[in-house]
């Protein structure tokens, strides 16, 4: 493979990033051929060192993923950041299905009970402005289990915030593991 068919093979395969990301990734490929060539090196012999540029871009879509959701933590960076590494771990698809399977079905238990809890208490908050008999013990448990399900519900976040953390950098420890010799 030549450099031209290799970075145009890397610019088709970086869509989704921004033009400007996608300009300074490469500039740095670009940068890598031109110091391979002057330190004697064939275009063929770069192109195989540096891999298949499919999955080259792959890989850097997901690390440009990783580094916009630490930079901006909100639902969409962190979907998409999943989203990366779990395309990246397409060969651990089979190990992490059922894990992944288990934790989401624990997951929607949990905010399923959470949506109880909450509904619970703002019943008996809304009960304890109708006036009958002693208002404040409903009205301070239902803002309890409020509390509680707003607590909880940021735990849960925190959880899935770390639980991306921890597969990202076994998507990481895996693609350094199976970095072919000529990449290091």
């Amino acid at each position: 493979m030549t450099r031209g068919r290799f970075i145009a093979g890397l610019r088709q395969n970086l869509r989704g990033l921004s033009a400007d990301e996608v300009a300074d990734i490469v500039a740095d490929y670009e940068e890598h051929f031109t110091d391979a060539a002057a330190a004697g090196r064939s275009e063929e012999d770069v192109a195989a060192a540096l891999g298949d540029p499919a999955r080259l871009a792959g890989e850097l879509s997901a690390e440009t993923g990783l580094r916009r959701w630490e930079e901006r933590r909100n639902p969409r960076t962190f979907l998409r950041a999943g989203m990366g590494v779990f395309g990246l771990q397409a060969f651990n698809i089979l190990v992490l299905l059922p894990v992944i399977g288990i934790l989401l079905f624990c997951a929607g238990v949990a905010a399923y009970v959470l949506y109880v809890v909450a509904g619970t208490g703002f019943h008996m908050m809304a009960q304890a402005t109708s006036g009958n008999g002693n208002v404040l013990v409903p009205a301070l448990a239902g803002f309890g289990l409020v509390c509680g399900v707003v607590g909880i519900g940021a735990l849960l976040a925190l959880l899935l915030d770390s639980g991306l953390r921890l597969l990202a950098n076994y998507a990481r420890m895996n693609y350094r593991l199976l970095k072919p010799k000529d990449e290091e």
